[in-house]
């Protein structure tokens, strides 16, 4: 894993701009980033060899066969509400309801936003405690998170607590997907619960931090990779739970030394 510097990504500037301007043709033409100064930092205090470990996706899972109502990205600024996971949940059962990325592969192979089958995986050879006994899921594209943060954010933090999740890794799906990851994570951490986001455009977290973020050259809607790769997916999810360990710095953004191969 490197750092992101100027050789990390190419323009981050022009990239943020070209994301804001397409959200404004398309959605909102009063859109701007969230940009603060502070950025919150929650101290790892137990190793994630011995931690409970949530996962929040923004790629708009929800269980499918009417066990939750899909999100509605009817809604003027999006779906602000979250949906809750059994931590056995199994990969066929969900479905995705988010308009805003290719969903292609997420549709094929869940984990490739909502890493649950790699999650267990990894406990089962000791390289977290395990898993929390729930995950959540949110429909990311929000150009106007005032919603989300008002009443979404303070409930998930909340249960993320009663579930005594000592890490929380939030997956980034679609572009706006970055800043809300950023935003969550932010507000898990001031409730004393070490994040690490994991998407793929870094250049959005340049602008809206998080206390902690990797990133990785994977198409937008499959940040994890290949759909049906399950030793890759698990690689990455492990890479990125050993950086959340690592940093010392509020605000470190890295990149994984992962590439797309084959047909996007």
């Amino acid at each position: 894993m490197k750092e992101t510097g100027e050789t990390g990504m190419s323009d981050p500037a022009a990239a943020l701009e070209a994301i804001r301007r397409s959200i404004r043709s398309a959605q909102d033409p009063e859109f701007e980033w969230l940009r603060t100064a502070f950025v919150p930092w929650a101290h790892v205090q137990v190793p994630v060899r011995r931690a409970r470990v949530a996962l929040v996706t923004t790629g708009g899972v929800y269980l499918g066969n009417d066990f939750h109502e899909p999100f509605d990205p009817g809604q003027p600024w999006g779906d602000p509400g979250f949906r809750e996971f059994p931590w056995v949940v199994e990969a066929e059962d969900l479905k995705v309801a988010h308009p805003y990325y290719d969903d292609r592969h997420a549709v094929r192979d869940p984990n490739v936003v909502f890493p649950v089958e790699r999650l267990r995986e990894l406990a089962d050879m000791g390289v977290v405690g395990g898993p929390a006994p729930f995950h959540y899921s949110v429909m990311g594209h929000l150009p106007r998170p005032a919603r989300f943060l008002a009443e979404t954010l303070p409930a998930l933090v909340e249960r993320l607590r009663r579930a005594q999740a000592g890490a929380v890794v939030v997956v980034a799906v679609s572009p706006l997907c970055h800043q809300t990851a950023a935003l969550i994570a932010r507000g898990v951490e001031a409730a004393g619960i070490p994040t690490v986001c994991l998407g793929v455009e870094p250049a959005v977290w340049t602008a809206v931090q998080p206390p902690r973020a990797v990133w990785v050259r994977h198409p937008v809607g499959a940040p994890l990779g290949q759909p049906g790769n399950a030793a890759k997916q698990q690689q990455v999810l492990r890479d990125t739970l050993d950086a959340l360990e690592t940093m010392a710095e509020r605000g470190s953004l890295w990149e994984l030394p992962y590439r797309w191969t084959g047909d996007v």
